[in-house]
């Protein structure tokens, strides 16, 4: 996602309309909804996957 649409994102209601799917709605209640700001955030997750591999390896 862009940063600049940040705030409008914010201001959508995404959460709730993520959140508001009929039957299903009870499972997709308790589903974090997370705006990730971090810069190269799958490089990230990817580096912290790779330390646990080797740690537990």
């Amino acid at each position: 996602m862009i940063p600049r649409f940040a705030e409008l994102f914010l201001r959508s209601g995404f959460a709730a309309s993520f959140a508001d799917k009929g039957c299903m709605s009870g499972y997709f209640a308790g589903v974090p909804v997370w705006l990730v700001t971090a810069e190269f955030s799958g490089l990230l997750g990817a580096g912290v996957a790779l330390q646990q591999a080797l740690d537990h390896g």
